[in-house]
């Protein structure tokens, strides 16, 4: 059995780089990782523009409290102020508005006093040049860098690149994901399960875990325990998928057959058992054909263990293979309340409750019955992660994993 750390170092070692381009409309874009950078053809803004609604005038004609100018027109964003404004005037200016040629600042709408309905306008404060004002291509330069290779595409990158004009974006292609959920046990959801059924709980949730990757998954039917079937079952779903993910049937039970199945399909193994509580029967192993490499998950069945090992161990690789760079450091909080921790001579993931209202943010673990307490973890926004052999009491320093 190795530790956690050395499972992720294995994992990530025997998973490829990503490779392949592909370009996606902007509209699908987010989530992926782009595959080349992207530098911008427009500056921004590309005009001189009022920050906000007012008046604009220069600044040396308006130099104390109290001056009066003429209003000699107006300018709104997508209809400037085409004329020459002459000494002594401004022109009403709505935000996002050219700013008139000769021009220099704004005065907010709030700070002034419209006199001869509207022909003339008074001042509360004195005028500085450049207030209330962005230059142009103060924001952004022609070929400047909007965004690089490996960045993860997420709303405020949509809207950069939205920005400049890209409309097909160049991103890794998605990683192909496929799951299956073994046991005799499972039922489909849409099913009524038996005196001695359970509902397949862990492919919905795998599914929706992988939902915010760059990922394309695929839910094949549940498979009984029975090795031909699981290793008709295997063969058939490595066919058009880069990560191939199980669950159930990876312990050391009479009919836990997953790991003879995989490797009788010619799937290698790399590792099973991780000393982590819940996940411990984990196991990984790769596929090497026609040039390529597959990957290949054994997640424990109980679905708490799934959702653990999903995030530790799987997560990290699909990172890897869709561009992005594994997150592999876990953030820090402390401990605060909640329900006592106990010892144990593995690594625990704990569901706790998180509190990001506070510096640093605190973790209170909850009331955690088994690996199988789905209630308890709908409840829980975070695992707190407890080292080995220790059992750390409020104040302590703690990893956590967010949910």
């Amino acid at each position: 059995m190795i530790s956690l750390a050395e499972a992720r170092r294995l994992v990530l070692e025997h998973t490829p780089s990503a490779s392949g381009c592909e370009r996606v409309p902007i509209s699908a874009a987010l989530g992926r990782v782009l595959c080349r950078e992207l530098r911008s053809d427009v500056e921004l803004p590309p005009f001189d523009k009022a920050m906000m609604d007012g008046v604009a005038l220069r600044a040396a004609e308006a130099a104390v409290p109290g001056a009066e100018l003429a209003v000699t027109g107006e300018a709104r964003a997508g209809a400037g102020f085409a004329g020459e404004v002459p000494p002594g005037a401004a022109v009403r200016i709505m935000t996002g508005a050219p700013l008139p040629a000769g021009l220099d600042a704004v005065a907010m709408i709030e700070r002034c006093e419209l006199l001869d309905g509207g022909r003339r306008v008074r001042l509360a404060d004195a005028a500085r040049a450049e207030q209330n004002v962005a230059r142009r291509g103060v924001d952004l330069q022609i070929g400047e860098r909007v965004a690089g290779i490996g960045q993860r595409l997420r709303a405020a990158e949509i809207a950069a690149l939205a920005t400049v004009g890209c409309a097909l974006v160049p991103v890794f292609p998605a990683v192909r994901v496929h799951l299956i959920g073994t046991g005799d046990e499972l039922v489909p959801l849409e099913c009524r399960p038996g005196p001695e059924q359970i509902r397949d709980t862990n492919t919905p949730t795998l599914a929706a875990q992988l939902a915010s990757s760059a990922v394309i998954a695929r839910a094949f039917p549940p498979v009984r325990d029975d090795a031909g079937a699981l290793r008709e079952a295997i063969e058939a779903a490595l066919e058009g998928c880069d990560v191939l993910i199980l669950t159930g049937g990876v312990s050391m039970g009479a009919y836990d057959l997953v790991g003879q199945a995989l490797l009788a399909a010619g799937v290698r193994e790399v590792f099973h058992k991780v000393s982590i509580k819940p996940g411990k029967p984990v196991w990984f192993g790769v596929l090497d054909r026609a040039g390529r490499r597959q990957l290949v998950f054994g997640l424990p069945g109980n679905p708490v263990s799934t959702f653990v090992t999903l995030e530790t161990l799987v997560r990290p690789a699909l990172q890897k293979l869709g561009g992005a760079e594994p997150a592999l450091e876990f953030p820090r909080a402390v401990l605060s309340g909640g329900h006592p921790l106990k010892r144990d001579a593995r690594e625990q993931f704990v569901p706790a409750r998180l509190d990001l209202r506070t510096c640093p943010p605190r973790l209170a673990p909850l009331d955690y019955q088994s690996s199988a307490d789905l209630l308890e973890l709908s409840r829980a926004d975070a695992f707190a992660i407890v080292p080995a052999n220790q059992a750390p009491t409020d104040g302590a320093e703690l990893g956590y994993l967010p949910f």
